[in-house]
């Protein structure tokens, strides 16, 4: 999962992942979806994906949620609960924008059009 560190005031507004260090790669222990304040002490947020086969296989099995919709994060969930192993990546290079607001979503449309010299 890519990952990348918010504001702790922030962390109501994402998924967030607390993970333990092992042979120099961080394993994700547990996923709380939009945290209350004080639920957890981290603030690594997720939002990018590189799925393997077992968490493919798991969507098979996942229950429809809220409005008839199959959450991806529960079968990372399901994989986690049955033992399998979730890798937290934060990368080095470029910007990460998030666009689940207004705000942050023009961040990013602009930033592309600047790209793209538009």
């Amino acid at each position: 999962m890519g990952a990348q560190e918010v504001p702790p005031a922030l962390t109501s507004s994402f998924g967030i992942l607390e993970c333990e260090a092992r042979h120099g790669k961080n394993f994700v222990r547990r996923v709380i979806e939009k945290p209350a304040q004080g639920e957890t002490l981290s603030n690594l947020a997720f939002g990018r994906y590189l799925v393997t086969r077992p968490v493919i296989e798991q969507l098979r099995d996942v229950s429809a949620g809220r409005d008839g919709e199959i959450w991806f994060i529960d079968a990372v969930l399901a994989h986690l609960r049955e033992g399998g192993e979730v890798c937290a990546f934060r990368p080095t290079a470029g910007k990460w924008y998030t666009v689940g607001n207004p705000r942050s979503y023009a961040d990013a449309v602009y930033a592309e059009a600047a790209e793209q010299q538009l």
